[in-house]
């Protein structure tokens, strides 16, 4: 909240106020969450892509499953064996496809992290697979990521192969930053 009422910028309002938004959520208040997410749309920019995430999760007024969030949350705060107790907890029958990719997306993120390196790989291709259609950023990153393991690996085509996935994947969300990159390491390979 002193963020939001003092900070001049312009940038990171709307990241700040659907964090706001999150934590009524993950207290179990999903009305809250949802009064608070509709202030999204009325602060702020999208000049950088966390702001624009903001955004699009008000816009498309869908309420994000709680365990998920709370194991991206864990994940980014670097508690990485708790986050994927919470992913352990969800049943994928009882997940929408959306769902099911973002799940299978994070234990590859996990995986990687704690350096199951093949785990990880194995959970990339999953995750391409199951959401290479989405409009959603998981198979383009983890196309990236996983071109990542390949050229550490030094399996150059492999890595550039999974490069120009990367760049073949319609989505919005951290476009900019995921293809730029994928292009940065296209062109040094090549």
């Amino acid at each position: 909240q002193q963020f939001i009422g003092h900070f001049k910028g312009k940038n990171y309002l709307k990241d700040a106020v659907r964090k706001q938004a999150w934590c009524m959520l993950l207290q179990g208040e999903a009305k809250k969450y949802t009064e608070k997410m509709a202030m999204v749309e009325n602060i702020g920019y999208t000049n950088v892509g966390i702001d624009n995430e903001a955004e699009t999760e008000a816009e498309n007024r869908l309420i994000p499953n709680p365990t998920l969030l709370k194991s991206r949350l864990l994940f980014d705060g670097g508690y990485y064996s708790e986050a994927t107790i919470q992913l352990e907890k969800l049943a994928p029958e009882r997940l929408k496809l959306e769902e099911q990719v973002e799940k299978q997306y994070r234990l590859a993120r996990i995986a990687q992290k704690t350096g199951e390196t093949e785990k990880a790989r194995a959970a990339y291709i999953k995750t391409i697979e199951m959401g290479k259609n989405l409009d959603l950023y998981y198979a383009a990153n983890s196309a990236l990521l996983l071109g990542n393991i390949y050229e550490d690996a030094g399996e150059k085509e492999l890595a550039m192969d999974m490069y120009r996935q990367c760049l073949s994947f319609d989505f919005h969300t951290y476009r900019g930053s995921i293809r730029g990159l994928a292009k940065q390491h296209l062109s040094r390979l090549e």
